[in-house]
């Protein structure tokens, strides 16, 4: 055979690299380079899936075998949890029966967030999560299990709003404790920092804040002024009891 191509005997492909057994093309150098021999043929993974006709051993499945006498999907449940035969999703039960197999009626007393009053108890979910939110799977997808409570109990959420929980519990699902709200006021009645400082109402001397005169963030008009002057009789020289003359309300009292 020419020097141009490989000089394992059928081999058709160009030569890539010149080797103590001759000229090799680009596979038959990586045996010889891994294995040592042109001829050595790497041997099929465990896992190396090889549909035959033959069908699935488990139950009464017809898929065909792909590995170690299982299907795919079989053969993926023994490996996840042991047992082949398990059941991700019982598909006998309804929704609704899924739904409450997860829901514990016997949940803490809660309160309205906004009014303080008793709404009475929680609903907690004890199935799976997702940022404290209780997560059902329902139409080849996870929702959220309120969502669906309050669908369940009092119908569609209406469009352009959310569900608002009034007892502060992520993983409820008491629909009694849902209210639907816009977006800025569920962000509004939330806990970041931003939703509590806007509840604030008074800076952390006591004073009361007055209404922002513009954009910016809001701060203490009388604090501000306090301390523009003490700043300003510092840079002048001036003693600080003049301070003193300011109103009592000004300064901290405790």
């Amino acid at each position: 055979m020419s020097e141009r191509f490989c000089s394992v005997a059928d081999c058709p492909n160009p030569k890539l690299n010149n080797t103590p057994v001759g000229p090799l093309c680009s596979k038959h150098y990586q045996r010889y380079r891994r294995r040592g021999s042109v001829d050595s043929v790497a041997k099929p993974h465990a896992y190396t899936k090889k549909i035959t006709g033959a069908p699935c051993t488990v139950g009464e499945c017809t898929n065909p075998v792909v590995v170690r006498g299982m299907c795919g999907a079989h053969y993926q449940r023994n490996v996840k949890h042991g047992n082949p035969s398990t059941l991700l999703l019982d598909r006998s039960r309804t929704p609704e029966e899924r739904f409450w197999s997860f829901v514990d009626k016997n949940g803490p007393e809660a309160f309205h967030s906004q009014t303080g009053k008793p709404i009475g108890k929680c609903w907690n979910w004890s199935g799976g999560v997702s940022d404290g939110y209780g997560m059902l799977w329902l139409n080849k997808k996870n929702i959220h299990a309120h969502r669906f409570s309050y669908r369940l109990y009092r119908g569609a959420t209406p469009d352009g709003l959310e569900l608002d929980h009034l007892c502060r519990n992520r993983s409820c699902s008491n629909p009694a404790h849902l209210e639907p709200v816009t977006h800025k006021e569920n962000v509004r009645r939330g806990e970041s920092p931003s939703a509590v400082a806007r509840r604030t109402k008074r800076c952390k001397i006591g004073h009361e804040y007055e209404p922002s005169s513009g954009p910016g963030p809001r701060g203490c008009q009388t604090c501000r002024y306090w301390h523009t002057e003490a700043h300003n009789a510092k840079i002048r020289n001036r003693p600080f009891e003049q301070l003193a003359l300011f109103p009592v309300s000004w300064v901290r009292t405790e």
